[in-house]
């Protein structure tokens, strides 16, 4: 559970994001009263998974498996991991990703993203950071793409081990081939440029289009996923979602009637793509809940379970219910297979989520993390088990803590030892870049 020091914090980055959005956002003609989600464990509804699993969906032709919107083209889905630090904004390329999940990256609040892409491949995208075992895990339920640079190589999470555990085939010459992209070896740098105007190691775009077009493979089995053009017809009205982890790791939403949107806000600012200024807004926000733990409790080295079942916080249509989402274990423990298997996110019936057509956004967090909900009162649907946000004072938009110091890039060719990733970077006491 969170202290009240760092409640306090949550609510008062709540009320100051409110506060920074604009008016048109703002749907003024409706008076939102401010909850906390119930947190909890496992929902009913999901404690049984049917013997053998949850059949594949069938793909309808001639849409995008992922957004259920038009889409005609080669199935070749590519994903980057993509930093989201404070310093590391605007993102490029994320306007154009058909997915985008965020997961825990350091035990101080930090996060990282990967961004999934089929429908539009950008010319850049980034900044692209070092990978993470439960990226890999993400990227095993779509064989997609997938571009990093670097890796984690702490004993017990160390990301070569770990692939070459599970895929040997990916293995030329002890570096990585594709669909395995890593801008720190030598036969994929030149597809890497550095951003002018961000600083180290928040700097690193990769030329995608060019790399999918020149390295695409034999195209994957599809994974489509649910759609109804109906979206939610239940729940509780939200219109208004945030979360924090940390003051300057605050990702927030406020549903727009107009297009059936939540236009995504971080640290009370637009979230808006590099390339081309456009604001990102989604269809459907999913926060999937999980046991988040750090292995030998070293804080930047992440646990975070993407197999198994937990809470799922749904939002669609201007309408919450909460569900679970399931990603079917072996029985057998037999990792590879646990990975394998897609991830099922079912309703508060316990039947597979109809998604509404358009993009996703996907958060993973502790179950324990907080999340704050603006409902409308008015259209009498409680939410149970949710408390009330008492609102103080609004504050100001909290900045980043520190201005981490730049760092000099590797250059591919030097011989770095690890097969050309860098030693891991021990941070000093108070330093929160911890690198990678």
């Amino acid at each position: 559970m969170h202290s009240p020091k760092t409640r306090i914090c949550a609510l008062l980055a709540l009320v100051c994001t409110v506060a920074l959005l604009p008016t048109a956002a703002l749907a003024a003609d409706r008076a939102l009263q401010y909850v906390a989600l119930p947190q909890g464990s496992y929902s009913a509804a999901a404690k049984s998974v049917p013997s053998g699993g949850y059949a594949e969906n069938q793909w309808v032709q001639g849409t995008n498996p992922f957004t259920g919107l038009p889409w005609e083209g080669i199935y070749l889905p590519v994903m980057v991991n993509i930093d989201t630090d404070p310093l590391a904004r605007p993102n490029l390329g994320v306007y154009d990703a058909d997915v985008i999940y965020e997961l825990p990256l350091h035990r101080q609040g930090h996060t990282r993203s990967v961004a999934l892409f089929l429908s539009n491949i950008p010319l850049q995208a980034g900044p692209v950071r070092s990978a993470r075992i439960p990226m890999l895990e993400i990227r095993e339920e779509f064989q997609a793409g997938y571009v990093f640079y670097g890796t984690q190589e702490y004993k017990g999470v160390a990301v070569k081990e770990y692939l070459r555990n599970i895929h040997r085939e990916l293995w030329d010459k002890n570096s990585f081939i594709y669909p395995l992209v890593d801008g720190l070896v030598a036969r994929y740098a030149n597809y890497f440029d550095s951003m002018r105007g961000y600083v180290g190691p928040h700097n690193k775009a990769i030329r995608l289009l060019e790399i999918h077009n020149a390295a695409a493979k034999d195209a994957p089995a599809m994974r489509p996923w649910n759609f109804s053009d109906a979206g939610l017809d239940h729940g509780a009205g939200v219109y208004y979602i945030s979360m924090e982890t940390r003051p300057d790791f605050i990702p927030s939403y406020r549903y727009n009637e107009a297009t059936r949107s939540y236009d995504r806000y971080y640290n009370g600012e637009p979230f808006i793509d590099g390339n081309n200024g456009a604001q990102c807004s989604y269809a459907n926000v999913l926060i999937l809940r999980t046991a988040v733990s750090w292995y030998r409790n070293r804080p930047d080295a992440p646990l975070v379970p993407v197999t198994g079942q937990g809470d799922a916080d749904i939002f669609m249509n201007g309408r919450y219910i909460r569900g679970t989402w399931v990603r079917a274990v072996d029985k057998k423990g037999d990792a590879a297979k646990d990975i394998a298997a897609r991830t099922v996110i079912l309703d508060d019936q316990g039947q597979e989520l109809a998604l509404l057509p358009g993009k996703t956004f996907i958060h993973y967090i502790d179950m324990a993390t907080e999340v704050a909900v603006g409902i409308d009162p008015s259209e009498g649907t409680a939410i149970q088990g949710a408390t009330a946000v008492v609102t103080p004072a609004p504050t100001d938009t909290p900045k980043p803590t520190r201005t981490p110091r730049p760092t000099r890039t590797p250059k591919p060719d030097a011989p770095i030892a690890a097969e050309e990733t860098p030693a891991p970077f021990v941070p000093e006491e108070g330093d929160e870049s911890f690198g990678g």
